[in-house]
């Protein structure tokens, strides 16, 4: 499947073999985040109006990872790797998203010293496309911050983490952000570094953002749990690899600021 192509990419760029991850998708999202909006304030501020199928939690914890990876902040969900965020992204389709990115690589406009990625978004997906259709989502959907939420809840929490939905709703610990720590490299092993050698953040620090987070978000605009169904057309296996990124390696967000 396409999320396994991008998952197999991810490795290589990070020199993983691949051990830490559970192939596949486990399940997508079921009808989740229909209506809202962002509300984001500041970097370690609250996105308070997200609403739909998606608990509180799970909510804290996506903030949070965005938090790590320097999109919790105005137009973290239109966010390209290296920190520009020049195009209204979730106005898009995503396949208009898929073509910017090509377009950029194409033009050499996404290569930043070392560093080649055209990796978009408040989650900085490098194939959006996978996770649309691990999400249930379509082509002609558009890259709205309720679907990015979506499309890293199925893609990479749930497919390449291999988390269940009780771990994704369940109270932030060392463990669940460990099994994060092989997807994004800002997010620290049990060990508290980077699975990759590179710059962390640390867990406590993590801990500090996602209370904060809670506190901010308004229960009765959450369920109780993140709903969770098989996704039309996701596979665990099969299919043919595609949309390939020519990220070569992952760039934390302390890397990412030193550019600007």
């Amino acid at each position: 499947s396409k999320v396994q192509s991008e998952m197999k990419e991810r490795e290589k760029a990070k020199g993983d073999n691949g051990s830490g991850f559970l192939s596949g998708i486990t399940g997508g999202v079921k009808s989740l985040f229909g209506g809202g909006g962002d509300n984001e304030k500041k970097d370690d501020g609250e996105d308070t109006k997200t609403k739909g199928g998606i608990s509180k939690n799970a909510k804290a914890l996506l903030n949070t990872i965005r938090w790590a990876e320097g999109t919790l902040k105005p137009d973290g969900y239109n966010t390209w790797f290296g920190g520009r965020s020049d195009m209204d992204l979730t106005s898009m389709t995503i396949n208009e998203v898929v073509a910017e990115q090509k377009r950029r690589l194409s033009a050499g406009e996404a290569t930043y010293g070392k560093y080649t990625s055209a990796a978009v978004g408040a989650y900085q997906m490098m194939t959006p496309e996978a996770f649309a259709a691990a999400a249930g989502l379509s082509g002609d959907s558009k890259f709205t911050p309720e679907n990015q939420d979506k499309m890293a809840i199925a893609g990479y929490m749930m497919g390449q983490a291999g988390m269940s939905a009780a771990e994704i709703d369940a109270p932030i610990s060392r463990e669940q952000i460990a099994k994060m720590a092989p997807v994004w490299a800002s997010l620290p092993n049990m060990s508290g570094a980077s699975q990759y050698g590179q710059p962390v953040k640390k867990y406590e620090d993590l801990v500090s953002v996602y209370e904060k987070n809670q506190k901010g978000l308004d229960a009765s605009s959450f369920t109780a749990t993140t709903g969770i169904a098989a996704a039309p057309g996701a596979s665990s296996s099969g299919g043919s690899g595609g949309g390939k990124s020519s990220e070569v390696k992952p760039m934390s967000a302390e890397e990412m600021s030193d550019l600007f």
